[in-house]
C-alpha cells in the first residue's frame, strides 16, 4: 500500500546504474518502483570503499507526486541538457543531475513502457532524441520520438494498449537518418514519415557487426541484415553455438558492445547449460574507420547499465549511419 502498486515485483523492482552526475565521477544510482511510487537515491563512491548518499528523489515528494507510474522496464543515462552533468531518463521522466526533476513528458500523460532508447537519432535536429514505446499512455501513445533536453514529443504512433516493443537504427541507406519502428509496425523516418516496409523488423537488439555503416538486427540468437522492402538476410547463426538468449520473448543477449575496440559490436551470451559465457566478434573486413565506440560517454553509460531491466541495445551520442558517406550503397550479400 505504503507503495502504491501491489501488481507483482513491479512496486519494488530495482533499477541500478551508474551516472556521472557530478560531471567527472561514476555515482551509484538505485530506483525502486515502476507502475506506483518511485523513489531514487545516488551514492558517490569513495577511495576508502565507503558509500554516501548524495540524493534522494521520489514521488512521495509533494512536487512530484503527478510523476508517479512514469518508470519503465529499462532506464538511459546521458547529458540531456548539455551541462556536462548525466541526468536520468527513467521513463516518462527525467530527473536531473541534481536531484531534480527536469521534465515530465506530456504531463504525465505517457505512463510506463518497456522499451526506450537515448541518442542522435535524427542528425538534422540539435540534441539528442529518445525513442521508446508504451504500455498504457493516458493519451493514447503506442511509441513516440521525444526531444530528451525537454522531453518535448517530436511525434509519435497513437494506438490503445500494450506496445512491448521497438526498434531504433540506421537500416536504410536511401532514408536520412535513424529509422523507428514497433513490434509488427513499419519502419518510420525521424520526421514519422512511414516508409512502408518494415512488418517482419525485429525488436530485440541492432548493432554494428558486418562492417557495414547500417546497423545490422540480433534477434533469436542470430543476425540479420535488413534488406529491401523490409527483407532480411541472414549474417550469422549464433544458436548453432549451443547458446541461448534471455528474459523469454524479448531474446536479448547477455550484453553487446564493442569490447574489443574496431568500433564493431561483439555480442555476449552463455551456453544452454549456463555453464559458460561466448563472445562472438566479427570476421568481416570494413572499410570505415571510427574511435572505440565505448570512448563515446553515451555509449559508455549505455554499457554499464546494459545489466538492468529489459536491456537495450548501446547509442552513440554522434550520428552514425550510411548517410555520413556520400551515394553510400550496402549492397554487399552475406
Amino acid at each position: 500500500e505504503e507503495w502504491g502498486d501491489n501488481y507483482w515485483k513491479r512496486a519494488q523492482s530495482a533499477r541500478t546504474a551508474v551516472g556521472c552526475f557530478n560531471g567527472k565521477d561514476g555515482w551509484i544510482m538505485i530506483g525502486r518502483g515502476v507502475y506506483g511510487k518511485m523513489v531514487i537515491d545516488t551514492y558517490s563512491f569513495s577511495r576508502d570503499g565507503g558509500l554516501k548518499r548524495e540524493w534522494r528523489w521520489g514521488t512521495h515528494l509533494a512536487q512530484y507526486s503527478r510523476w508517479t507510474g512514469q518508470a519503465n522496464h529499462s532506464l538511459c543515462i546521458g547529458d540531456v541538457d548539455n551541462d556536462g552533468k548525466d541526468e536520468i531518463v527513467y521513463g516518462g521522466c527525467c530527473i536531473d543531475h541534481d536531484g531534480r526533476g527536469l521534465w515530465l513528458s506530456n504531463n504525465g500523460g505517457l505512463g510506463h513502457g518497456d522499451c526506450m532508447y537515448l541518442g542522435k537519432f535524427d542528425p538534422s535536429r540539435d540534441g539528442l532524441q529518445i525513442w521508446s514505446c508504451f504500455e498504457a499512455s493516458k493519451d493514447g501513445y503506442g511509441a513516440a520520438l521525444r526531444d530528451a533536453k525537454t522531453g518535448e514529443i517530436i511525434w509519435g504512433y497513437q494506438t490503445p494498449g500494450d506496445m512491448g516493443r521497438s526498434g531504433v537504427a540506421d537500416i536504410d541507406p536511401d532514408s536520412p537518418g535513424c529509422e523507428m519502428w514497433w513490434y509488427k509496425g513499419n519502419a518510420h523516418t525521424p520526421q514519422g514519415q512511414d516508409l512502408g516496409y518494415g512488418g517482419s523488423l525485429g525488436t530485440s537488439m541492432q548493432l554494428w557487426f558486418s562492417g557495414s555503416l547500417n546497423r545490422q538486427l540480433f534477434g533469436n540468437a542470430t543476425i540479420d541484415a535488413p534488406r529491401p522492402k523490409g527483407n532480411t538476410g541472414r549474417v550469422f547463426t549464433m544458436y548453432r553455438y549451443n547458446v541461448t538468449t534471455n528474459n523469454s520473448t524479448k531474446q536479448n543477449p547477455g550484453l553487446i558492445a564493442d569490447i574489443v575496440g574496431d568500433w564493431r559490436e561483439e555480442v555476449i551470451l552463455p551456453t544452454s547449460d549456463f555453464s559458460e559465457l561466448r563472445i562472438f566478434t566479427t570476421w568481416f573486413p570494413c572499410d570505415y574507420k571510427f574511435p572505440y565506440l565505448m570512448s563515446d560517454h553515451i555509449y559508455e553509460m549505455s554499457a554499464l547499465n546494459q545489466n538492468l531491466g529489459y536491456n537495450m541495445p548501446n547509442q552513440t551520442s554522434y550520428y552514425l549511419g550510411s548517410d555520413l558517406v556520400e551515394n553510400y550503397s550496402d549492397i554487399r550479400e552475406y
